[in-house]
């Protein structure tokens, strides 16, 4: 999917002034970082939970220029067509102005009249609200690609976000956001030291909220998914043990595994729960058979810390911190298990959540203040984000669209990539977002308010 910008036809909102220089995108290089998968590529994307433990790596620094392929050269990381880009017509940075196209480096008047863009070729009527503060070429047609405060690019336009509390207290640094089949959001959190809550609502109406556990341990976290069917499954630590919950009209809980430091849950091909742990330094991974869990032996050693899980197909992948430095995506597929580097640092934050997006041959990691993108078997492109240590979560549109939640001087920051170069709005003050797409496409935040520190969710 293509997107192109013009520069001139757009005033840069507040947050793009601010936020978007700090994303140098090497879009066009593989990361020098990352070697080869040692894994099969991914067909879809699972709705695998996160487990939201662990600390925050190094956010590293945004590496060199982008190696680009000719025609395209390297604009600030970018790779760029400086004979068509009206950003950096002819040269990096000398933009074209409103009235103007980029055609063999040079801006020349634009042949379509006021409020249009040209798209293929074409004069395309370009949306006019006031909240869109970015518009760029989608194919044939020209769409808003950010909007000012309270508002999120979609269809084309802006709409606005309905901000609302779920919750006066609790802590989200470490608890984790779902949608089921019909969209409605499940969010586990944590109150206190030690009490995990399940908060859900059902079409639009009141909230929900029922008590896990009184005795989980917070700092591992806490991970959920929904099945087809609403069961939802929960994996938690409590206190040195992997716990298994699942609600069908009550809540029902047990042992997964006797000793476990970080588990994540998602669901196999079939529906059912996986859990994947970190159990005595070893990587393993738990199938339920009735009443039993049955344990496989992934990787030996490594002391993994775990982040988040999801399937594709048959495909199970698993996010994890290993040896305290080297981000690893590990996939289980065919009795096969096999791992490779994404990136590395320390995590001595204990902040920032890391997640994990597959859909289509692509795969998406959100670390601290970075997002990497892997596609055809090959880490393709590292974004970073100025080195902020901030929470950056991931997932794909219906159509394959990359976005992304991340927060900045406690804001909380919805993005779209637009052909490798992420643009996004502010939506509300607030810390900590989790991000879940529903199956039309809208995305639903749960956040911390600031101030106060209430529970809040926006869709």
């Amino acid at each position: 999917m293509q997107f192109r910008s013009n520069s001139g036809t757009f005033g840069i909102g507040r947050f793009l002034s601010v936020v978007v220089p700090l994303l140098l995108a090497s879009a066009c290089a593989s990361d020098p970082e990352s070697p080869s998968p040692g894994g099969g590529g991914h067909s879809a994307g699972g709705t695998g939970g996160a487990g939201s433990m662990g600390g925050t790596g190094g956010a590293g620094g945004s590496g060199g220029g982008a190696a680009c392929a000719p025609p395209l050269s390297d604009c600030s990381g970018s790779c760029v067509d400086s004979q068509t880009d009206p950003a950096n017509c002819g040269s990096c940075g000398s933009s074209c102005a409103a009235n103007e196209i980029c055609a063999g480096g040079s801006c020349e008047p634009s042949p379509c009249s006021a409020g249009a863009m040209l798209c293929d070729g074409l004069c395309a009527a370009c949306p006019a609200d006031a909240p869109i503060s970015g518009l760029a070429c989608l194919g044939a047609s020209c769409v808003a690609h950010s909007c000012s405060e309270g508002f999120w690019p979609c269809e084309g336009d802006c709409c606005a976000w309905s901000p609302e509390t779920l919750e006066s207290s609790g802590s989200l640094e470490f608890g984790k956001l779902v949608l089921d089949a019909a969209g409605n959001p499940h969010v586990c959190f944590f109150e206190g030291e030690d009490t995990l809550r399940y908060a859900w609502r059902s079409n639009g109406g009141a909230w929900n909220f029922e008590t896990i556990s009184t005795s989980a341990r917070p700092w591992e976290g806490c991970s959920l998914v929904v099945d087809g069917e609403g069961v939802v499954h929960v994996a938690y630590i409590d206190p040195w043990r992997v716990m298994y919950a699942m609600r069908e009209s009550s809540w029902s809980t047990s042992v997964a595994d006797a000793e476990g430091k970080s588990a994540v849950i998602t669901l196999d091909s079939s529906g059912q729960p996986i859990i994947i742990e970190q159990s005595r330094g070893d990587l393993k991974l738990l199938r339920r058979s009735g009443e039993t869990w049955t344990s496989t032996v992934l990787e030996e050693g490594g002391d993994p810390l775990l982040f988040a899980a999801a399937v594709d197909g048959t495909d199970i992948g698993v996010l994890y911190i290993e040896g305290g430095q080297r981000l690893t995506l590990g996939t289980y597929s065919g009795g096969v298990y096999t791992s490779e580097k994404v990136g590395s640092g320390d995590y001595t934050d204990m902040k920032a959540a890391r997640s994990l997006a597959m859909r289509g041959g692509e795969v998406m990691v959100g670390t601290n203040g970075q997002i990497h993108l892997r596609s055809g078997g090959t880490w393709t492109a590292k974004y970073d984000l100025g080195g902020l240590r901030s929470h950056v979560d991931v997932a794909f549109l219906p159509g394959g669209e990359r976005v992304a939640v991340t927060e900045k001087a406690h804001e909380v920051i919805y993005l779209q990539d637009f052909d490798g170069e992420w643009r996004g709005s502010v939506v509300v003050a607030g810390d900590e977002p989790r991000l879940a797409i529903d199956g039309s496409g809208r995305p639903h935040l749960v956040f911390a308010r600031n101030p106060g520190g209430a529970i809040a969710y926006a869709h």
